[in-house]
């Protein structure tokens, strides 16, 4: 992710279907400029890129990496609201796991999505992870909402390497 991917990046926080599924409020353009340009220890935050477009469609991050741990949590988001349900998600996940996994050596990777949020849900079970915890936390619009963790060892995301290399 480069700065100026920020314009495009809050443009897809902001959505209404989209931001209603963050834990915090959509940024402004100056919040996002300003955390963008502080420091981000522990992050790594990438655009994901369509390739037969050759267009940036959403983005992939790790947070809170922990290299003594060999743990982080991930995230995902098809901002790109035509690039939706094509596929895409799965593809960009899988690969940012395989990083994770292979160059950033970690042994587990943590997601936490609303309860609600089945397509995701469906997607992270489908590369591998599994339910962990559930707990009620305020969502970005301000209601209280359920949430899941889900949980991949490294171990457990054997299987989905080979598929996604040869793509």
């Amino acid at each position: 992710m480069r700065r100026d991917d920020a314009e495009l990046v809050v443009s897809w926080r902001t959505e209404p279907s989209t931001a209603a599924m963050f834990f915090s409020a959509p940024p402004t353009l100056e919040e996002h400029l300003r955390w963008f340009d502080g420091p981000r220890w522990g992050r790594a935050d990438y655009m994901v890129v369509r390739k037969d477009e050759a267009r940036p469609i959403g983005v992939v991050n790790f947070k809170s990496i922990d290299k003594k741990r060999g743990c982080a949590e991930a995230g995902k988001l098809i901002g790109d609201l035509n690039s939706r349900g094509l596929g895409m998600a799965t593809e960009s996940f899988a690969a940012w796991l395989m990083y994770g996994f292979e160059m950033l050596e970690l042994r587990q990777v943590l997601v936490r999505t609303r309860a609600d949020n089945a397509a995701n849900i469906a997607l992270n079970k489908k590369l591998g992870f599994r339910l962990e915890d559930t707990f009620r936390s305020e969502a970005a619009d301000g209601t209280q909402q359920i949430f899941v963790t889900m949980r991949l060892s490294r171990e457990d995301s054997g299987g989905h390497r080979a598929r996604f290399i040869s793509s």
